[in-house]
């Protein structure tokens, strides 16, 4: 095969691909393969979400948790939407939910405390992350962080009032939070 017929093909490939995909992952069917893999050479995941399928499939599903909740309050958001962020030169950033009218941005956060009710420094990082990208978008925008609700089992402090207790320096004024909470299927707006 010559290269122009390769460069060809790849061009109407990628003519055919969508910008985006908006997949429903609570339509999500068990992988039929699965029973198939050889258990004895199964990697154990630690850092895998116990009776998950995978930490994406999560994330994905908290998702559409958020898209609910402000569904029910009138607002219609979509998944990854996009913003120019920057300080002197803009670079399109896609946060998790976003709509133009109203104008709202969402990042979505289904962190837990560690098995042994330790402080997930590195989701602590992705958070810090976050206020910063709410931080650099533009003005007019309101701005929410969503979370899991979760309390630490040795003193019942939530992973959320943890954050805002000892990151305080790092939340850009007027960002909202709001924790979900899974067994009530309630927010607990903080």
């Amino acid at each position: 095969m010559n290269k122009k017929s390769t460069v060809r093909s790849n061009v109407r490939k990628s003519q055919d691909m969508l910008s985006e995909y908006d997949f429903d992952y609570r339509k999500a069917k068990p992988n039929h393969f699965a029973g198939r893999i050889n258990k004895e050479r199964v990697v154990d995941k630690p850092n895998q979400r116990p009776g998950s399928v995978s930490n994406s499939q999560v994330g994905a599903a908290f998702e559409c948790v958020a898209l609910d909740f402000f569904a029910k309050q009138g607002i219609k958001l979509t998944r990854n939407f996009p913003v120019d962020l920057g300080l002197s030169r803009k670079k399109v950033h896609c946060f998790d939910l976003g709509a133009s009218d109203p104008k709202v941005i969402v990042e979505c956060k289904s962190h837990r405390w560690t098995a042994g009710a330790n402080v997930p420094s590195a989701k602590m990082t992705i958070w810090n992350e976050a206020m910063y990208y709410f931080h650099l978008a533009p003005k007019e925008f309101r701005k929410v962080l969503f979370v899991l609700h979760d309390r630490r089992s040795k003193d019942g402090e939530s992973l959320l009032k943890y954050y805002k207790r000892t990151y305080f320096h790092m939340i850009p004024e007027g960002v909202e939070f709001l924790e979900w909470d899974e067994v009530t299927g309630d927010t607990i707006n903080l």
